[in-house]
């Protein structure tokens, strides 16, 4: 009978305890989509201002594209007469002048990165760099093939995590929501 009764007693705690976390899990659900419900309701008058800011903006853009390259045009036809010797001239609204880019490498058109490297490889070894990165991949391949060896300052990580899934009722397609909340 002291059996019997102590079972019961276990299996009503275990039911209090299963209806509180039903209870906060509840409220938790209704708070985190209410939080959708208003991104989504945002996201729409967003899109909609992103749109009209756009729209607004792209007649200023071309006329700067413009005016950009009328300046550099009389720039370049006056390179010589116009700044004199100086680097630049300042004016109450900016400065312009000439200035020595620095040496940079690009690829002349009709060359892809590969072709490049290829040719290289065969007349100037020297210009190209290997670059080593760890397979991250590899080693947990390893590991869960059971090949994995200690190395010193590697270490596999893996453990519980508590999470909470929420999936809205009543949509086609319904978003599920994955909270990760870990224990420390």
């Amino acid at each position: 009978m002291a059996m019997a009764t102590k079972e019961m007693s276990v299996a009503a705690e275990r039911a209090r305890a299963a209806l509180g976390i039903g209870k906060i899990l509840g409220r938790l659900a209704g708070n985190v989509f209410s939080q959708l419900r208003i991104k989504r309701s945002y996201a729409k008058q967003i899109k909609a201002l992103q749109e009209e800011r756009d729209a607004k903006l792209a007649p200023k853009v071309e006329a700067q594209e413009k005016l950009t390259h009328e300046l550099l045009a009389y720039l370049h036809q006056h390179q010589g007469a116009f700044v004199k010797g100086l680097k630049s001239v300042t004016y109450a609204v900016g400065q312009v002048g000439f200035r020595k880019m620095k040496a940079s490498v690009e690829l002349a058109d009709g060359y892809t990165k590969q072709q490049m490297i290829d040719k290289l490889k065969r007349r100037r070894r020297s210009w190209l760099r290997e670059t080593f990165e760890i397979n991250k991949q590899k080693i947990l391949q390893d590991y869960q093939d059971g090949k994995f060896k200690h190395v010193e300052g590697i270490s596999i990580r893996e453990g519980d995590e508590f999470f909470v899934s929420l999936a809205p009722r009543g949509k086609d397609k319904p978003e599920v929501i994955t909270v990760p909340l870990s224990f420390k």
